[in-house]
């Protein structure tokens, strides 16, 4: 059987003692914890593989697909781009976009369904206009991440398209998405994390709560286990060391 998002908040509200009506911490406070917890893991993880010799085939689980419709910005030459349809991780090597690729029925050439976009910077861009066969054409279009400043303000949202041609409505992205907003956090869908991933999971939460608990007062007073004798102040405990080669400090940086 799975192991729900409620069931990682349950426990964890019961290791920590906070069960009864005024504890500190409640269902909604270690939710929050849940999803940062479950943010930085995923990132972790996806930076990792993605750097590796696998690339993107080791986390294709974590690949989500959209068709998205193509706009074009008057403003920029009428250059191509989509909004991206949800939050995605701002990773250096792709910028949360795993790939994006012709559809089918979207109006170009039945020959270039399938074929994918090519990751470019907007430097890049420059100097391949005009540069041959590798300047920006349908058969071979390219793609980046930037902002742009708007009469509304600066929009970060955007994906620009170079190359796929006017008769192009809509494209086919795969995006790496994040842990949606403790709002939107579904305490019956399964948590999105591996298996052997779940004791991690449950570690940094434990650690984010202590943290909080200890910063404010120094002491736990409402949970029934405050340290002897009764009534005084709980000492300070600072954080264990831990080594670099830690699995919370596992990263690619």
């Amino acid at each position: 059987m799975p192991v729900t998002n409620g069931d990682i908040i349950n426990d964890v509200l019961y290791t920590m003692g906070y069960t009864h009506d005024d504890a500190l911490f409640h269902r909604v406070n270690v939710g929050h914890s849940l999803g940062l917890v479950i943010d930085r893991i995923k990132r972790q993880r996806l930076e990792k593989e993605l750097r590796s010799p696998m690339g993107s085939r080791g986390v294709t689980d974590q690949l989500t697909t959209y068709i998205v419709p193509i706009d074009h910005d008057a403003t920029l030459n009428n250059r191509a781009y989509f909004v991206l349809p949800s939050n995605v991780y701002d990773i250096r090597i792709n910028g949360g976009v795993g790939y994006i690729a012709y559809a089918a029925g979207s109006g170009c050439r039945d020959a270039l369904v399938g074929r994918h976009f090519t990751l470019a910077s907007p430097s890049e861009m420059n100097m391949l206009q005009g540069h041959g066969l590798q300047q920006p054409a349908p058969e071979n279009p390219y793609y980046f991440r930037a902002r742009v400043n708007t009469a509304t303000g600066i929009v970060s949202d955007r994906v620009w398209l170079y190359g796929p041609g006017v008769t192009v409505t809509d494209v086919e992205v795969g995006l790496y998405l994040t842990t949606p907003s403790v709002e939107a956090l579904d305490p019956d869908a399964e948590v999105d994390a591996p298996d052997d991933m779940l004791y991690l999971v449950k570690r940094m939460m434990l650690d984010l709560g202590r943290w909080a608990l200890l910063v404010p007062g120094q002491r736990l007073r409402n949970d029934g286990r405050d340290f002897p004798p009764s009534n005084q102040p709980q000492p300070l405990q600072p954080p264990q060391t831990t080594s670099v080669n830690d699995p919370i400090n596992l990263t690619i940086e």
